[in-house]
């Protein structure tokens, strides 16, 4: 009796150990073939890039501020979308305010609008439409065209789209268009006709 219980137990020993055996196996071929990825660079495949936007505000307003700490530009709207792919942001319903002191003030807006990552170019998207009233320098100026390129920074708008415009009592209408607010010149592409008023008899 005594011979065959010491035979059992010598029988769950030799057990165990086999099963601690295979799992320090296992243990060291898992670390060994994590290893032989990483060196193959297997192990750094990462989940494809995020394409989906990240987040949205809605009915926000943003204040781009001069270096003077006056405020530069405000843009407005009822959404705004940031992509993760570019870092820039799709607006919906935008609306553009300059804001530069001793400049013309000037309000464009649009069905949406999508801005560079650095904010240095808003691309306006159907529907354009710019408006700057009359002051005691400059004349009316009243356009509108399916997309226009802003460069705020510059301000300078442009686009290779149709466009049409009134400026004081000219009509205009053209394909192709920069415009300097800071300077006041405008400059049309071509397809130009316009419309002008006539000159007041001497």
């Amino acid at each position: 009796m005594s011979n065959s219980s010491n035979g059992a137990k010598a029988a769950n020993r030799f057990r165990l150990g086999l099963l601690i055996a295979l799992s320090v196996t296992l243990v060291l071929g898992s670390f060994w073939l994590i290893e032989v990825l990483r060196k193959s660079g297997l192990a750094g495949i990462t989940e494809p890039a995020r394409t989906a936007p990240d987040y949205y505000v809605t009915h926000f307003t943003f204040v781009k501020m001069a270096k003077s700490q006056t405020g530069r530009y405000n843009i407005s709207g009822d959404r705004l979308t940031h992509s993760p792919v570019d870092d820039s942001h799709e607006i919906t319903r935008p609306v553009i305010h300059n804001l530069t002191t001793g400049r013309p003030p000037m309000v464009m807006t649009s069905d949406r609008a999508l801005v560079s990552k650095d904010n240095t170019e808003v691309q306006m998207i159907g529907n354009v439409v710019v408006d700057r009233p009359p002051s005691r320098d400059t004349q009316l100026f009243h356009m509108t065209s399916p997309y226009l390129l802003l460069l705020p920074e510059d301000d300078v708008m442009k686009t290779d789209k149709p466009v049409d415009m009134t400026l004081g009592k000219t009509q205009l209408r053209g394909t192709g268009m920069v415009a300097n607010n800071a300077t006041r010149q405008l400059d049309l592409s071509h397809r130009v006709h316009g419309v002008f008023p006539p000159s007041a008899a001497r």
